[in-house]
Formats: structure tokens, C-alpha cells, sequence
């Protein structure tokens, strides 16, 4: 985590993260750059998501999880005008492969890069030397109301048949769905399904909720 520079960075770079460990090797990084920080999410949820003109570094997954209440804020993030700029930290493909299913379309950084690289990436100072994701399958995952639906009682454990008995639906229509879904997402196996949806489970059986209303 040890950063070596001459120069102090040109914008103002804040980690958002709740990993101590990551925090403190940010904060003693900073020595003689003056520019980078690192907050933790409480912080930025209620009283640092209005800055503006600064470069955010989110740390999302805590335990590998992403919660409920940090994708609706993602969804304000979103929809509101801001001069700051936000960038997503993500660590494996399972990651990429979420924020590509719940459409969280920020620029990502992979967590495993040194923290110089991030700070290159996040002030632009190097974009050819270091990947900026796109997403896990270069583009977000968009999902129709009904396939959701069938995502949703998928997670729930209900077999195809079940599926069709809720939804008023044939079984093999389920399977059609299934299959696109699979498709989408790029796994060939209910196992692997299972092992990408299982940290946003709650985000995806809300998000179908209100998609009823």
C-alpha cells in the first residue's frame, strides 16, 4: 500500500471504504500528496455524497455482499447531477459479473491493483497503461419484467414447474426463460447461477417487487 511520489495528485481522490486495514494504508500513503483521503461509508452516505469536484473511489463489497440500502443509493448517485466523479472498486469476476446485473454502470478499478495504479486511474493520468472495466461482459445486463420474475423464484428454490404454476405459465417457457437468463448473465449451470446472484439476492427480489407496481 506504499505510495511513492514526487508530485501531488492533480484532483482530489476520497476512498470510501469500511475495509481498516485499506483505510489505513491510504492515510499513511498521503504523505507528501496531500490530495487523497479515505472515509467510511456512514460518513459518505449522510455527509459526504454532496462534495463536489472530487474523484470517489467506492469500496461496495463488504464480505462480498452488496446491501439493499447501498444499491438504492447508488440509484440517487445516478440520477443526480454532480460535478464529482465516481469509480467502483471490484476485487474478481463475480463482482464485475454483479455490478453488471443490478446496472451499477460507473467506471470500475480492480482492487488488486497498487494503490498508485488506482490513483492513475481515477485522475485519468495513465489510461493507457491500466484497463478501465466496462463490465464483466462489456455491457449491463438488462433483464425483461417477466425474466426477472423467473430470476426472482429461482432464487427462492422453486422448480420450473412451480414456476409456471405461479406465473400462469408452461414449463417450457420457463426453460425459455431460464435459458436467456443464463445466457445474459454467462453461467451454464444453476450452480454457478447461484454463485453470481446469492451476495445481491435481496437487491434482485426488490427491484421484481417494484417492477409489479
Amino acid at each position: 500500500m506504499e505510495l511513492r511520489t514526487r508530485s501531488a495528485i492533480g484532483k482530489e481522490v476520497i476512498f470510501v471504504t469500511d475495509d481498516s486495514f485499506f483505510s489505513t494504508g491510504v492515510l499513511e500513503s498521503q504523505v507528501g500528496v496531500g490530495n487523497i483521503s479515505a472515509i467510511r461509508w456512514h460518513d459518505f452516505l449522510h455527509c459526504q455524497a454532496d462534495k463536489n469536484n472530487v474523484h470517489y473511489v467506492l469500496d461496495i463489497f463488504y464480505h462480498g455482499r452488496l446491501s439493499l440500502e447501498m444499491y438504492m443509493h447508488f440509484k440517487m448517485l445516478h440520477t443526480k447531477r454532480s460535478a464529482s466523479r465516481f469509480f467502483i472498486l471490484y476485487t474478481d469476476k463475480q463482482q464485475e459479473a454483479i455490478l453488471d446485473i443490478i446496472g451499477v454502470d460507473m467506471e470500475r478499478i480492480d482492487r488488486r491493483l497498487s494503490l498508485r495504479a488506482m490513483l492513475d486511474i481515477s485522475c485519468k493520468k495513465s489510461r493507457h497503461q491500466y484497463r478501465i472495466s466496462c463490465g464483466c461482459f462489456g455491457r449491463r445486463v438488462n433483464f425483461t419484467r417477466r425474466e426477472l420474475q423467473v430470476v426472482v423464484h429461482i432464487i427462492q428454490g422453486n422448480s420450473e414447474n412451480k414456476i409456471a404454476e405461479l406465473l400462469g405459465i408452461k414449463p417450457k417457457t420457463v426453460l425459455v426463460y431460464k435459458n436467456k437468463i443464463f445466457n445474459k448473465i454467462g453461467c451454464r449451470s444453476l450452480c454457478q447461477f447461484y454463485f453470481i446472484v446469492h451476495p445481491v439476492k435481496d437487491i434482485l427480489i426488490h427491484v421484481s417487487q417494484l417492477s409489479l407496481c
